[in-house]
């Protein structure tokens, strides 16, 4: 009768949380009652049921501001683990994991320029407002970091192509000889002409980056990637495109963009704002996306709503720089919702992953083997 009688007091509550009708007391009461949950008690709810319920609390929570501080939510939500594994708020576990401690990030390591001849220049001992020279490229670094390349006199027929390389564990914005401003993700590169706007604006992306194009009449702008072009006139949009992924994504949040396979004569895709081009091999969907989950990355976070457990440990792998071995293969489609914070070490962001019962995580070295 006891475990019945919770299983109502479940219900209910979640139903209010569907209903967005749920207190903050109420949700302090759920989180107590997760703390010291049984797989027992939830039995009589459909794999189905939790999806949805998981998706909505995902969604209500992750608005809120200013999350309850009795609230003590540790873990990442996990796809039907239990009940209420779907209560693993990212947004409250990064509230959890800096309350009064502090966690260093892998060294921050510094893009490099590569020049036409393949020679590699730091920006690491630039200081603000200094000038340098790389091939008839000029450069130098505004206040608050970014490197701004400057054209000087160079002849529209210099073909000479420069290369920005963020490492892996490192992040960097820059602004192109046009005015357009980039903030590149890690483990990404970014080729473009010398004489930048005397040709069609045109630029190669090897990872994921997120442009604020500046309008030139007349004048282009189109981002080349492995597997899609995309053209715009003056717009922001998100790109991901790593060459190691199964996809490519364009996203959309102001302007409009065509988008493009890069190898074949097809008619392109043309977005609107707030929505997206997902491109799986020659298979294109259009679909609305939540801005806020696909700039976290630019914001200092990871934010994950139904993403494969494999796609989660390929963003970590790209800030870490580790390497993640898979022990059995199901465990790659595990469904993961929530958010970490990037300034985390590895070691606390594992934990809260692992605290969802969906895999477990051993370092070694450079490696993390995922195993259940």
């Amino acid at each position: 009768m006891k475990d019945q009688l919770s299983l109502n007091r479940i219900q209910e509550l979640s139903k209010k949380v569907l209903d967005k009708t749920i207190s903050e007391e109420e949700l302090i009461e759920l989180d107590q009652w997760y703390s010291s949950y049984n797989d027992n008690e939830v039995t009589e709810l459909s794999e189905q049921e939790l999806q949805d319920l998981g998706r909505k609390l995902y969604t209500i929570i992750k608005e809120k501001n200013n999350p309850p501080k009795q609230i003590n939510f540790i873990r990442i939500i996990s796809s039907c683990a239990a009940v209420l594994a779907m209560l693993l708020i990212g947004y409250w576990a990064y509230f959890s994991f800096n309350n009064g401690n502090e966690h260093a990030h892998v060294e921050n390591k510094q893009a490099v320029i590569k020049d036409a001849k393949g020679n590699e220049h730091t920006f690491d001992d630039l200081q603000v407002g200094e000038q340098r020279q790389v091939g008839d490229l000029v450069y130098t670094k505004e206040k608050d970091g970014s490197i701004v390349f400057l054209e000087g006199n160079t002849n529209q027929s210099n073909n000479e192509v420069s290369t920005v390389i963020t490492p892996k564990g490192g992040e960097y914005k820059i602004h192109l000889p046009d005015g357009t401003m980039v903030w590149m993700n890690a483990d990404s590169k970014l080729e473009f002409n010398v004489a930048f706007s005397k040709h069609e604006r045109y630029v190669k992306l090897q990872g994921e980056a997120y442009f604020e194009v500046k309008h030139l009449h007349n004048k282009p702008f189109i981002v080349e990637t492995p597997n899609e072009k995309i053209k715009v006139l003056g717009t922001k949009f998100n790109v991901y495109a790593y060459r190691s992924g199964q996809k490519s994504i364009t996203s959309l949040t102001e302007g409009s963009v065509q988008v493009a396979p890069v190898r074949r004569e097809e008619r392109g895709i043309v977005l609107a704002p707030g929505q997206q081009s997902v491109r799986s091999g020659n298979n294109v969907r259009v679909q609305d996306f939540d801005v806020n989950e696909v700039l976290a990355w630019k914001n200092g976070e990871f934010m994950f709503n139904q993403a494969r457990l494999e796609e989660v440990t390929e963003a970590l792998a790209r800030w870490y720089d580790v390497e993640f071995e898979f022990a059995d293969a199901e465990l790659r489609s595990v469904e993961i919702w929530g958010t970490l914070s990037k300034s985390e070490k590895l070691e606390e962001n594992l934990l809260a992953l692992q605290k969802t019962q969906s895999a477990k995580f051993e370092i070694k070295g450079r490696r993390v083997m995922v195993i259940k």
